[in-house]
């Protein structure tokens, strides 16, 4: 389906929603999370020397600053240690949604991402496990966003069209809007 990304973009932010590209590539993945850690970590104790010269200790004395740095973290450097690290947490859990296997890069998508939202969780079954969802009216009162709908491989691909098209007249839109996939259906 092919929505108006201004629409949903509206949409979004009238609903306390985020409306985000995925992203496909494992190295622009790596990026995005080492950019978090890397942010995080500058508030995020450090040990009180700098790495050359932590590096020209002797092994002893290296072992001592550990140990004392460690003795840090778990006693007055412990909150700052901890909100650092919920820091990182809470923006990976802000990220994942958008990351999906390179495999899928075609498909450009992009995502409606809710925290917390109002409406009920549903559930559906998928191929091999339960998927949570959340419904959502975006199209209510905002018919001009959805612009497309590509009807996918299929062993009757004119039927399918056909049904697709009579749907989407039913609920108002012109059934030009619709259009068969150009990938051949194969059944194996």
């Amino acid at each position: 389906m092919g929505f108006d990304r201004d629409a949903l973009a509206a949409y979004c932010e009238k609903f306390g929603m985020r409306l985000e590209k995925c992203l496909y590539g494992h190295g622009e993945q790596q990026s995005e999370v080492a950019s978090v850690i890397s942010g995080a970590m500058d508030f995020f104790p450090t040990i009180p020397i700098t790495v050359q010269e932590f590096h020209a200790l002797p092994s002893e004395q290296k072992v001592e600053c550990m140990f004392k740095f460690r003795q840090y973290l778990s006693e007055e450097g412990e909150g700052q240690a901890k909100s650092a690290i919920s820091e990182i947490c809470e923006a990976l859990l802000e990220m994942a949604p958008r990351f999906k296997n390179e495999g899928f890069h075609e498909e450009a998508e992009w995502r409606v991402i809710a925290q917390n939202p109002p409406q009920t969780v549903q559930f559906r079954v998928g191929p091999s496990y339960v998927i949570p969802h959340i419904s959502l009216d975006i199209l209510k009162g905002n018919l001009h966003a959805l612009q497309k709908v590509i009807v996918g491989p299929n062993p009757n691909q004119s039927r399918a069209v056909k049904a697709i098209e009579l749907m989407v007249k039913a609920s108002g839109y012109r059934p030009d809007i619709v259009t068969a996939s150009n990938i051949p259906f194969n059944n194996w």
